[in-house]
């Protein structure tokens, strides 16, 4: 009867150990998720800016180009 005890006892703590190990690797697997999608919306959205950025420079150099254009031909 003690030995059926004890294998109970150790299949019982094998078992609650393997759960704890199971939940502590989904627990590391979603935080290494969440961190991978949270680095790639920040690097999209420095580049979104980085491009609004480029092309709000370019269209003011466009306009300096017409202005000077149109001074030069009124010149």
């Amino acid at each position: 009867m003690k030995f059926i005890n004890i294998i109970i006892i150790i299949v019982i703590i094998i078992v609650v150990v393997v759960i704890i190990i199971t939940i502590i690797i989904i627990i590391i697997i979603v935080t290494i998720i969440i961190v991978v999608v949270i680095v790639v919306v920040v690097v999209i959205i420095i580049i979104i800016i980085i491009i609004i950025i480029l092309i709000i420079i370019l269209l003011i150099i466009i306009i300096i180009l017409i202005i000077i254009i149109i001074i030069s031909c009124i010149g």
